[in-house]
């Protein structure tokens, strides 16, 4: 992150910490300092060099689109059910 990215989005957080610490501060005044400090993260942000799609990790996809709720593949292919029993023993 070049580093007056970084001193903006730092001065933008004092900012919005000191309007937080007044007492007799205004709602206008809150508001300045969020919407300061949200513009400096999100202009921070953009300058980090985003992972090229060889450098991302693969997320796990889940089951198959196509596998039936409540089924799941066994690693031999083979679809097996999932059975349980609902049990109340009167407490509650």
């Amino acid at each position: 992150m070049p580093a007056e990215a970084k001193t903006a989005a730092e001065a933008a957080l004092k900012e919005a910490q000191e309007a937080l610490k007044k007492t007799d501060a205004s709602a206008e005044e809150f508001e300045k300092a969020a919407t300061a400090l949200q513009t400096a993260i999100m202009a921070a942000a953009q300058t980090v060099p985003q992972p090229t799609a060889a450098e991302q990790p693969q997320a796990d996809a889940g089951p198959a689109p196509d596998a039936p709720e409540g089924k799941k593949k066994a690693k031999d292919g083979k679809v097996v059910d999932g059975d349980f029993e609902v049990v109340d023993d009167g407490k509650k």
